[in-house]
């Protein structure tokens, strides 16, 4: 099969998942109770050069998403802005319109537009999911400290804010995890990876493929390595989840 081939064939499977998915869920959109005149009157009273610049962050923020990959691909190699943003830009679209499914697309996409190592780039999507994941856990606790200072625990809210508080407590805690495995990882698992790896028995057959995406994840997840990389990346995710919240 020649390559033009193999892009129309996948594109042809691409389209019946597609139809598949649509056919499957079509009705799992409720529209009971749904009114277009409501529609129409949010859009009457929209201001429309909010919603232009509401639409304009986003894309900046896509940018900024961008600048962050590419800081901890560096170590793996050169990568193209327009590359990376655009392959930011496909992979979200996927995520949308597959779900969380969708989440490996973007690292593959990113890796094939670069010419980097498929698993460098889910070592690097690692690493920003725990970027990501710092800032929820801010913002949810910013939000929780909201509410107690405008006395909305009261009558049923008192199980809900429990409920949230325990959560919040769980996500922390899992950060701390996800950072001390990766400093000890950084540390110390990256050099012991990298001698398992080098037994010759592992480096032939279907096995010689997992040996490469294990030490290109071993790599990806090593794009911190000193505290201006802290502070460039804790800056990018700053601006870009502050922006998030204006929007």
């Amino acid at each position: 099969m020649t390559r033009k081939s193999r892009k129309y064939f996948l594109l042809l499977v691409g389209l019946v998942a597609l139809g598949y998915f649509i056919y499957k869920f079509r009705s799992a959109i409720a529209l009971e109770g749904f009114d277009w005149n409501t529609v129409g009157d949010s859009l009457r009273h929209a201001r429309l050069t909010l919603l232009a610049l509401g639409v304009a962050v986003i894309y900046a923020c896509f940018g900024i998403r961008a600048l962050r990959w590419m800081r901890l691909s560096r170590w793996l190699g050169p990568a193209r802005f327009l590359s990376v943003y655009s392959a930011t830009l496909m992979g979200f679209a996927c995520i949308f319109l597959l779900g969380r499914a969708g989440e490996p697309i973007r690292p593959v996409l990113i890796a094939r537009k670069s010419s980097l190592s498929a698993g460098g780039m889910f070592g690097v999507y690692i690493l920003e999911r725990i970027f990501d994941m710092g800032a929820t856990a801010l913002l949810a606790g910013f939000a929780l400290l909201l509410f107690q200072h405008r006395n909305l625990e009261s009558g049923s809210a008192v199980a809900l804010m429990r409920v949230a508080r325990s959560t919040g407590a769980l996500l922390l805690a899992g950060l701390i995890g996800a950072i001390v495995f990766l400093v000890h990882f950084q540390r110390h698992g990256a050099d012991w990876l990298a001698r398992r790896l080098e037994r010759s028995a592992w480096r032939h057959g279907w096995r010689g493929k997992v040996v490469l995406l294990l030490e290109g994840f071993g790599q990806g997840l090593q794009g911190i390595r000193s505290w201006t990389d802290v502070v460039v990346l804790a800056s990018y995710t700053a601006v870009h989840w502050l922006l998030i919240a204006a929007v």
